[in-house]
């Protein structure tokens, strides 16, 4: 059986039991800017993404009823991410934990069944429908944050999460064993990712999770399609570019472009931009501004 095959099998049971199981609770994020802070693995999507909590309990922070708050939720618990709203992880808790994940991309669905055990291993699995995805399911999926916000969490919210799942998984069972998006799609999306969040990336490994692939097909991806470009020189040009405009239009100290651009520290900053620039922040804004004189 190959992997593919196996990640199929273990999301069809996962959708299958997520659909039967009594929901507790349904909240939905709020859209606002990310608190200043030193958060681990900040994430904001363009899309609406559904996290079912199957088993155990876990923790996450977001924009909630006005305020950035860590929310803890259990087995039956469902949360709902808006566009363009900040997610952060929570120190993790100890125990056992099983979490499905619905991620509504243009174009595909990404089905992602993730477990953390300390015992035997955190484990992963995902898989993208791109074809057999109907219209139906993806318009169910995009109506949840609206159905929530409207204050029916009780009684739309539920139905709309419950028949969104059934459909989800009637969609992956007549997807074929492989029914991955084009190679190259696939990469120009993750440019797109990149070019909106490369502020506040982490590793390579997080992308990698976010698109449901390996870290080594990242990586084969931007060797294939990038033109020299590796992930990690392609996220250091567009932090290099935004903080070049930024010493080029306004006052900002290096500290605070440095900081907004997501490098960890001015010294680091100033090293990376003079071996694209070849010379210091402050020689280049002082050229910018020579050149808008003259």
């Amino acid at each position: 059986m190959d992997s593919s095959t196996s990640d199929k099998k273990i999301l069809l049971d996962a959708l299958e039991r997520a659909a039967a199981l009594p929901l507790r609770t349904i909240r939905c994020s709020e859209v606002a800017p990310l608190p200043p802070g030193n958060w681990e693995r900040p994430h904001s999507f363009n899309c609406v993404r559904v996290s079912l909590m199957l088993a155990g309990s876990n923790g996450i922070f977001i924009q909630y009823r006005g305020e950035w708050r860590e929310i803890e939720f259990h087995a039956g618990e469902a949360m709902i991410y808006a566009p363009l709203s900040w997610t952060a992880y929570a120190p993790r808790r100890p125990g056992y934990s099983e979490n499905l994940g619905l991620v509504m991309q243009p174009g595909f669905l990404r089905i992602v069944h993730s477990v953390g055990d300390p015992v035997n291993g955190d484990k992963f699995h995902s898989f993208h429908i791109s074809k057999t995805l109907r219209a139906s399911t993806s318009g169910l999926i995009d109506l949840l944050p609206d159905a929530i916000r409207s204050g029916d969490r009780e009684g739309t919210a539920p139905m709309l999460l419950r028949q969104a799942l059934r459909q989800a998984r009637h969609d992956l069972a007549a997807a074929g064993e492989n029914d991955p998006i084009r190679a190259k799609e696939l990469w120009m999306r993750i440019c797109a990712y990149l070019a909106e969040n490369f502020p506040v990336l982490g590793l390579r490994e997080e992308t990698a999770e976010h698109f449901g692939i390996t870290p080594g097909y990242l990586s084969n991806l931007f060797a294939r399609y990038g033109r020299g470009r590796s992930f990690n020189r392609t996220v250091n040009l567009l932090r290099l570019e935004s903080a070049a405009r930024q010493l080029a239009d306004g006052t900002s100290s290096c500290g605070e472009i440095a900081r907004n651009c997501g490098f960890p520290s001015p010294s680091y900053f100033g090293m990376r931009f003079r071996s694209v620039y070849h010379c210091t922040p402050l020689e280049y804004r002082r050229r910018q501004q020579k050149l808008r004189e003259d």
